[in-house]
């Protein structure tokens, strides 16, 4: 199983080199991460139910968009494989950008406790300030993941592609 290398993934979907057991085990890691995010006893990070409303939805729009979009993608190109590729690049995507938002958020959080230090205002800390906070981090990483999804998924066609005519 590949964690981080997205390019070393793309390049063997494209020459069908990941068998289905590595996709199971792909499959088993998004449903095993899935279910401890699901069961996380903490409650939903936004508290307004209006900022939380929002944040179902966008992400709701943003996962059925980019979802149909990798899937029209896959079906243009040579349309096989499509859930092994789906869960695999998902998967490492997913691991790249929690690893990337970590970071960002941890930039952000420290550069607004400056600035409550340096002013005396701590609008980011109050109930709609770290509201709109979570919503945007969130809205951010599920813009970038199914960016970088669909990216990944046009790479795979392309590569499929110059494959397939490169053996006639």
């Amino acid at each position: 199983m590949i964690w981080f290398n997205i390019r070393s993934l793309e390049e063997k979907l494209i020459r069908n080199e990941i068998s289905e057991k590595t996709g199971y085990y792909y499959l088993l890691a998004f449903f095993i991460i899935l279910s401890l995010a699901l069961n996380n006893n903490d409650g939903p990070d936004i508290q307004d139910k209006y900022w939380r409303l929002a944040d179902i939805v966008t992400g709701f729009l943003i996962m059925v968009f980019g979802l149909r979009t990798a899937f029209k993608i896959n079906a243009k190109g040579d349309n096989r494989d499509f859930l092994k590729r789906y869960f695999s690049l998902s998967f490492v995507h997913g691991v790249r950008l929690a690893v990337l938002v970590f970071i960002i958020a941890l930039f952000f959080n420290l550069m607004f406790e400056f600035a409550v230090e340096k002013t005396g205002l701590d609008l980011l800390n109050s109930a709609a300030g770290s509201d709109f906070k979570e919503f945007s981090i969130g809205l951010l990483f599920n813009i970038l993941f199914y960016f970088l999804l669909i990216r990944s998924f046009k790479k795979i066609n392309a590569g499929s592609e110059k494959e397939i005519s490169f053996r006639r």
